[in-house]
């Protein structure tokens, strides 16, 4: 893992600089993200480093949406739990209500506890 700079220049002539944590997965796919400080980018390679060690880290680019995992809650509530009709209503009409609303768009690697 590694956080290091890249400087380029513009069309315009001007000068950009960017910050890039380069690591690899569990897998061994290479992943970069970039920050425009390097205070974000060295606090993100810890984050990865602490939660590839924990097992619990998933790539943004790999991570599914908010929605896609209620749909698959959904699913296992009807097929794997067999919870009754009326339940997992109930669960699709919070999904909509609460969640989907307001957090469905995002990935569930990008959420923190505030959210």
């Amino acid at each position: 893992m590694s956080v290091r700079k890249r400087t380029w220049t513009n069309k315009d002539g001007a000068q950009s600089v960017r910050w890039i944590c380069d690591y690899r997965d569990r897998t061994g796919k290479r992943h970069a993200e970039s920050f425009e400080r390097k205070k974000d980018a060295t606090d993100r390679a810890a984050e990865i480093a602490t939660d590839t060690k924990a097992g619990r880290h998933v790539p943004r680019s790999r991570s599914i949406t908010v929605a896609e995992a209620g749909e698959n809650w959904i699913e296992q509530a009807e097929t794997i739990d067999k919870l009754q009709r009326t339940t997992v209503t109930r669960y699709r009409a919070h999904l909509k209500i609460h969640i989907l609303a307001h957090l469905g768009h995002h990935k569930l690697s990008d959420l923190r506890a505030p959210d």
